[in-house]
């Protein structure tokens, strides 16, 4: 049967380098600004959980709390065009696998939790977007909420769904708490091994 491939994007199909964003804060805000800058993904999980959707006001009173530093809704403006041109590594195993996937008559979708322009634009430049049916960011709904996964799935039975990205909570657990099923990204063989996963992209081809 038809099935439904819900990717991450980022360190899922695209392996991102934070260089040119982290640099603009520090540049602003300086040395500290590193330090928060290196430790800003658990403060963006928190984020996620709290708020239902990406929001340059929201986004910048909450990081003014939690980090201290003193953003505006325009530092947020500026963070996103800079994802935009940020230099990505292409997973050496992303365009064969979503040609696989597409020569079976899979779907295949992306659930990413930033803004979306940004997120597509990188798509776009890796040569990845027109392999894409369906495109969801985190400026419509965040992971973990339930929501974005019933929206990723299209309509398509969630035991027919499959997502797959790096994060336990938000590509693993959440997904599988929703009926889809959930193969986690592992590249460093980490994890538990009771957890359906891979250590490269092309192993989901054996899975098919």
């Amino acid at each position: 049967m038809k099935r439904r491939y819900i990717f991450d994007e980022d360190y899922t199909l695209l392996i991102p380098d934070w260089t040119k964003t982290d640099q603009y804060f520090i540049d602003k805000f300086g040395e500290k600004a590193k330090t928060v800058m290196d430790n800003i993904g658990p403060v963006l999980r928190k984020y996620e959980r709290k708020f239902r959707r990406y929001d340059y006001k929201d986004l910048a009173t909450y990081l003014r709390n939690a980090t201290e530093l003193p953003v505006t809704p325009e530092d947020m403006r500026i963070w996103d065009e800079l994802v935009a041109v940020i230099d990505d590594t292409v997973d050496p195993h992303a365009k064969e696998v979503l040609e696989y996937l597409k020569s079976k008559g899979d779907s295949i979708a992306v659930l990413t939790n930033w803004f979306g322009e940004s997120q597509k634009e990188r798509l776009m430049r890796a040569g990845l977007y027109d392999y894409i049916d369906a495109f969801y960011s985190g400026d419509i709904i965040t992971k973990p909420h339930k929501e974005a996964y019933w929206m990723a799935a299209g309509g398509v039975d969630p035991l027919l769904c499959y997502v797959v990205g790096d994060d336990t909570e938000t590509d693993y657990i959440a997904p599988k708490a929703v009926g889809m099923n959930a193969i986690l990204v592992d590249r460093k063989d980490v994890h538990h091994k009771t957890l359906v996963k891979v250590r490269s992209l092309d192993e989901i081809k054996n899975r098919r």
